[in-house]
């Protein structure tokens, strides 16, 4: 359960952050014992998010969230551009992907926190957070 006094919010977060909903990939990281393989937990955060490049390119750490907890905080590999991943077509738009290349962050201040506040009631794929000037 996550605890009420570890929420993220705008006081508290120090740098620029980009939060992705793996609820839909989280399963595929959690072996059989119930333990989240960090590398496949990586793979599902990376790529591909219909992200904004403009918006983007002062991103520091990627947040995957599963049930409105960061799970793990990656660091940008020093002058990584993101990539592009591919299209995604529906019946109303066509969605660039874009992916990222990054490693973990050891001890992050982020891991663990609750970030509800964040979400919607829509299915939400990503959410940016910027600090404080």
């Amino acid at each position: 359960m996550i605890e009420g006094n570890n929420k993220l919010t705008k006081e508290n977060t120090k740098d620029n952050i980009l939060l992705v909903n793996i609820n839909r990939s989280f399963k595929k990281a959690v072996n059989s014992n119930g333990i989240v393989d960090p590398e496949i937990l990586y793979w599902a955060t990376k790529e591909s998010w219909p992200v904004d490049l403009n918006q983007i390119k002062n991103i520091r750490y990627i947040c995957p969230v599963y049930k409105g907890k960061i799970l793990e905080t990656f660091e940008l590999t020093e002058g990584t551009c993101w990539y592009f991943a591919g299209v995604i077509v529906t019946e109303r738009k066509t969605n660039k992907r874009y992916g990222f290349c990054g490693h973990p962050v050891a001890e992050s201040i982020y891991n663990d926190m609750d970030v509800s506040d964040h979400l919607t009631n829509h299915q939400w794929l990503h959410r940016y957070l910027w600090k404080q000037k």
